[in-house]
């Protein structure tokens, strides 16, 4: 029988949260979460942060392979 081919490993999961104050006061349990289940965490959070800016740190933060998304 023929000798199956390596299979690499997948990407560990990624996931990006960006936001205001709520999501700032919300970081430890969602690191938590996330890292307890094996997700690496890009996390950017801001007091008073308007739309428009975290809008932009999103497409920055999501321009390396990325599973998920909160924002």
């Amino acid at each position: 029988a023929a000798e199956a081919e390596p299979v690499p490993p997948p990407a560990p999961a990624r996931v990006v949260i960006v936001g205001d104050s709520i999501i700032e006061g919300a970081e430890g349990p969602l690191r938590a979460a996330f890292g307890d289940a094996g997700w690496e965490v890009a996390f950017d959070a801001e007091t008073s942060r308007p739309t428009s800016t975290g809008a932009g740190i999103l497409r920055e933060l999501v321009a390396q392979p990325t599973t998920a998304a909160v924002v």
